[in-house]
């Protein structure tokens, strides 16, 4: 399969060996066979980058800062504050800086019930990734905090695969002014699934 988006899969390897090569969250090893679903989820996020052009980006779970790399190569003028709990998450973060040639993604370390929660923006946020923690609190808690920042896009990782997830973004969606208006390809059987909110209104 040819590396059409451009991937830089000897950094990837890199931010791999970072992470002590921890297993947890997805890695970004297509091409390969039986990896399609790896390489639909970036194409997805690509289009969703690349149709809103957020200058500012919030990221819940760094894990391996993948997704901060995706972000600086699709859009290099964006700038990106990401969160996690591990250590080695800001270790991976330095690597894209480095790799980029600029300190435009920050890094904070922590619980996002806490860090979060006491975040308060100094500019306006144009997207969000939330990929963190994946049992129910934290991911409500995660969206709660995206519409307390009236970050307008928010694009949710694991929604069709992880049933806490998905029950977060559906009673979110119920009770804060933002609708589902985009997936990943259902068609394919993706089991992971992105799905990306847009705030539509204030909350009643």
């Amino acid at each position: 399969m040819k590396n059409i988006l451009n991937i830089d899969f000897e950094f990837i390897e890199k931010l791999k060996a970072a992470s002590g090569y921890n297993r947890e969250g997805s890695s970004l090893h297509f091409p390969a066979e039986a990896l399609q679903e790896e390489e639909e989820q970036v194409r997805f996020k690509k289009q969703c980058l690349e149709k809103y052009k957020p200058n500012y980006i919030l990221e819940t779970g760094t894990n391996k800062a993948e997704f901060c790399y995706l972000a600086k190569l699709f859009l290099p003028h964006c700038r990106i504050i990401t969160f996690d709990m591990e250590s080695w998450s800001g270790k991976c973060v330095e690597l894209v800086n480095e790799h980029f040639g600029n300190e435009d993604v920050t890094f904070i370390q922590g619980n996002t019930h806490e860090t979060f929660g006491k975040f308060s923006r100094g500019t306006e946020i144009g997207f969000a990734h939330v990929d963190g923690g994946h049992d129910y609190a934290t991911a409500y808690s995660d969206l709660q905090n995206c519409d307390r920042l009236n970050i307008p896009y928010v694009l949710v990782d694991d929604y069709r695969g992880i049933g806490t997830v998905t029950n977060a973004v559906n009673t979110f969606c119920e009770m804060y002014p933002y609708s589902q208006i985009d997936q990943d390809d259902e068609s394919k059987d993706l089991t992971r699934g992105l799905v990306l909110l847009k705030r539509t209104g204030e909350q009643i």
